[in-house]
């Protein structure tokens, strides 16, 4: 399926591309790849929103119909929904596993921690937490360990789980220009980059100090910030709907890595040396980028 919504790159270089018609893998080594969808998997529906490979291997899909987490050497699939697990809402936006190993699950209705050594949920929601918002579409550990959650409607917010407390930033009392935040990065410099749906902010943890980019202010083509990676080389690329943006700090060498990147039409390959930003892509949704890197 060409539209395609989410990619994971393995340690071992194996992509996995969610679409709106199932998941793919792709072995460059073999250069093969393998479909899965309702007709031939154990996935409960079609549409993939998110994806993660765990320390264990495992890979899990974020789905329009639940949780599904796939052991990919015993081809076994587990699906975690509403009706058997403590999952708050079967659309489920963003991923993460922390460093104790939990897996946090953002869905349309609330956050969720899942603990699978204990097979123990714990729900965050609007109600009964800091969350300011049960939507949430993007989460971050940072290196000092704190989740950043990014909300649809309620900013963003960080909760530190040593001390089970909340902090929320939201337009009316930070730097930043949108409540809705749709990706979120440290950079190596321990910046949180933040991408919005009123432009690129960085926020610098130790000053409490704000930056927002926009397209009046810089060469974002476009406010709507979908999607965040820093490449190997220290340079941040910025998915946007207006196209992909390569932010360049100093000048270093240039390499002959090729990027991946996704758009309206599929998966493209380039390098990106020889085009310009508007060439290289003209509407980048909410996915993701990856250049040559291994996630940690």
């Amino acid at each position: 399926n060409a539209n395609v919504t989410c990619i994971y790159q393995q340690s071992d270089g194996v992509l996995w591309v969610g679409t709106s018609d199932g998941l793919s893998r792709f072995d460059p080594r073999a250069n093969a790849w393998a479909t899965f969808n309702t007709a031939n998997s154990g996935l409960p529906g079609n549409y993939v929103y998110a994806l993660l490979q765990a320390a264990d291997g495992k890979i899990w899909v974020g789905m329009g119909g639940g949780l599904v987490r796939l052991d990919p050497v015993a081809n076994s699939w587990t699906t975690f929904h509403t009706a058997n697990s403590s999952l708050p809402d079967n659309r489920v936006y963003a991923l993460l596993q922390a460093a104790d190993g939990k897996i946090w699950v953002g869905t349309m209705s609330g956050l969720a921690r899942f603990d699978p050594g204990a097979n123990a949920w714990t729900i965050f929601k609007t109600a009964d937490s800091g969350l300011p918002h049960n939507l949430v579409f993007s989460l971050l550990q940072a290196t000092d360990g704190k989740i950043w959650v990014g909300t649809w409607g309620g900013g963003l917010a960080r909760f530190d789980p040593g001390v089970n407390g909340w902090t929320t930033f939201k337009t009316a009392d930070s730097g930043l220009p949108s409540d809705n935040v749709f990706a979120l990065l440290q950079a190596a410099d321990g910046k949180i980059w933040v991408g919005t749906g009123g432009g690129l902010v960085r926020f610098d943890p130790e000053v409490n100090a704000w930056t927002t980019f926009t397209t009046g202010n810089s060469g974002l083509p476009n406010n709507w910030v979908r999607a965040l990676i820093q490449a190997a080389d220290g340079k941040i690329w910025v998915g946007t709907n207006g196209g992909l943006v390569r932010i360049t700090f100093q000048k270093i060498s240039s390499s002959s890595g090729r990027l991946i990147l996704v758009a309206g039409g599929g998966v493209q390959q380039s390098n990106p040396l020889r085009y310009t930003t508007q060439e290289i892509a003209r509407n980048v949704y909410r996915n993701f980028i990856s250049r040559d890197y291994k996630h940690t």
